[in-house]
């Protein structure tokens, strides 16, 4: 898939509706450092994806090879671009205690996407915002909105909001490559906390109950 040269090329790249990432590079999607929108991944970043694969992609977990090789994979994969050699890695978002679901928290959520989600991801969370035709990453492929609604392991879904942390981390640091922005300089920790709860909701398989286990209590409802 990645290509003996890490380029993205391999040859089973061209049956891929999202093409492989290219290493050489340098630009991951999914990171915890936040200084700039293609800024560097962490080991850690790189072992989390690495692990648990990208959901609704061909991408798969690697949970069957061990840590060690998984470790020596990572560091293997940073020899294929020369910025890990010319810059330095920043310092990770530290992801603060989530508080719990509440109604006022999904209300924030659901205002927070009104204003700067739903002109791509659209007002029902489908991913047919009215800006979501004609987007690229950085290499000039097309690429679509996340449909928010979907299930987190389909194709199209949220490849890696597999828990409220990782959510919480797109949202903070922005999907890189991609014009997915990063909204840690404008928005308090309550309200990403929000908008994470509200995205969760608008997904099909959730239902109210488990909102409520989530910690919304009756008088909320």
């Amino acid at each position: 898939c990645h290509g003996e040269d890490g380029d993205g090329d391999g040859p089973a790249s061209p049956f891929f509706e999202i093409r492989p990432r290219d290493f050489t590079s340098g630009i991951y999607k999914f990171r915890s450092t936040i200084d700039d929108l293609n800024s560097l991944p962490t080991d850690r970043d790189l072992l989390e994806t690495l692990t648990h694969g990208m959901w609704g992609t061909a991408m798969p977990p690697w949970y069957d090879i061990t840590l060690d090789e998984r470790i020596a994979v990572i560091q293997f994969i940073k020899t294929f671009s020369e910025r890990w050699d010319d810059e330095e890695v920043s310092e990770p978002l530290e992801i603060p205690h989530e508080p719990p679901v509440t109604r006022a928290s999904l209300e924030r959520g659901e205002r927070i996407f009104g204003q700067v989600c739903a002109l791509c991801h659209g007002d029902g969370g489908r991913g047919d915002g009215p800006g979501a035709d004609g987007l690229s990453d950085y290499r000039g492929d097309p690429v679509r909105p996340a449909d928010l609604t979907r299930p987190a392991g389909e194709f199209g879904g949220v490849k890696m909001g597999r828990n409220s942390e990782r959510l919480f981390a797109v949202i903070m640091a922005g999907v890189g490559g991609t014009p997915m922005p990063a909204f840690h300089a404008d928005y308090s920790e309550e309200e990403i906390w929000g908008l994470v709860h509200f995205v969760q909701s608008l997904r099909v398989e959730v239902h109210l109950g488990e909102l409520l286990e989530a910690g919304l209590d009756e008088s909320h409802v």
